[in-house]
């Protein structure tokens, strides 16, 4: 009952939150195209491809879901299978690239990165000079990135494939026609794409409890989060700069606006929350109860028993 009702809200809220009037259009389309009964089972879809996916570092893959099912949103979704190319693995040259944009810091906090620290002569003798942080940092992706990763086993990723292709359709319903092709392969590491951020400040993005909000300024944005104790030790606004000579982009406005319109939807909607307590639930139910008491928990494991994919 908890996750039908988030569910139904979560369609609700994409209406309200979401930056474009496409996402309008296309929610209004689906509810008008599916019975009273059926609006549960659409929202979960959304949930499963839309709005999970940019939890990316603890979520499974879920089962392609059978809904959001239209002839003209399949066929397109199969165009969107043929066209997806798998992304090589260059995390590392990405990581590097946005560390020298991003000055080796941590673009909210100013922590420097521990290891750059570490092997770079000049910045440890201005850490230790000026008394700077310094702690682990991570190259956190936008949309996730392994969105095309292990698509090309045509077997054993078929249903990565399916779901990855289901993701981008969403979002060219959406109006973003050309966000699958800038992300395709190897381009889910453009730097529009990634940011340097603390180990904690990775983890609360990743996790929907942080986003960033845009303002009159470009490149600045106002942070802003689920819960205030999340912000306590954060500025108000952070202004992306390039810290290098090298031509080196910034972080997409549109790429944060998407993830800042889910951050929101899956928070308003009550769908984190569940996500979150039947998370917990997994690690503390060791047997599932016979009587039907952790239904929602066994459901969550069954769908969680896929390998695991990054689609955002």
């Amino acid at each position: 009952m908890r996750q039908s009702l988030a569910n139904v809200r979560l369609l609700g809220y994409i209406m309200l939150e979401w930056p474009s009037q496409e996402a309008v259009l296309a929610i209004v389309g689906t509810v008008d195209a599916c019975a009273e009964d059926e609006l549960e089972l659409e929202g979960q879809a959304y949930l499963d491809h839309l709005l999970r996916v940019f939890r990316s570092n603890k979520d499974p893959t879920p089962n392609p879901s059978g809904h959001i099912s239209q002839p003209s949103f399949v066929r397109k979704r199969d165009v969107m299978m043929y066209v997806m190319e798998e992304a090589s693995q260059n995390h590392q040259t990405a990581k590097k690239k946005a560390l020298i944009r991003d000055g080796f810091c941590c673009v909210i906090t100013g922590q420097y990165d521990t290891h750059t620290v570490e092997t770079v002569k000049e910045l440890r003798d201005d850490v230790l000079a000026f008394e700077l942080r310094i702690g682990v940092t991570h190259c956190s992706h936008i949309f996730g990135e392994s969105v095309n990763a292990n698509i090309s086993r045509p077997i054993v990723d078929e249903k990565k494939k399916t779901y990855a292709a289901t993701v981008w359709t969403i979002m060219e319903s959406f109006g973003y026609t050309e966000l699958q092709q800038e992300l395709n392969g190897v381009n889910i590491y453009r730097l529009e794409n990634v940011m340097t951020l603390s180990a904690d400040a990775h983890d609360r993005f990743d996790r929907l409890k942080l986003w960033f909000v845009e303002t009159d300024t470009p490149n600045t944005y106002r942070l802003d989060a689920t819960d205030e104790i999340f912000l306590t030790s954060y500025p108000k606004t952070v202004t992306f700069e390039n810290h290098s000579d090298l031509d080196l982009p910034l972080p997409s406005c549109t790429y944060l606006k998407i993830h800042a319109a889910c951050a929101r939807i899956v928070h308003l909607s009550g769908a984190a929350e569940y996500i979150d307590m039947i998370l917990r639930e997994m690690e503390d139910v060791k047997v599932l109860s016979e009587d039907g008491t952790s239904a929602d928990v066994s459901n969550y494991a069954i769908l969680s028993s896929n390998p695991r994919v990054s689609v955002f």
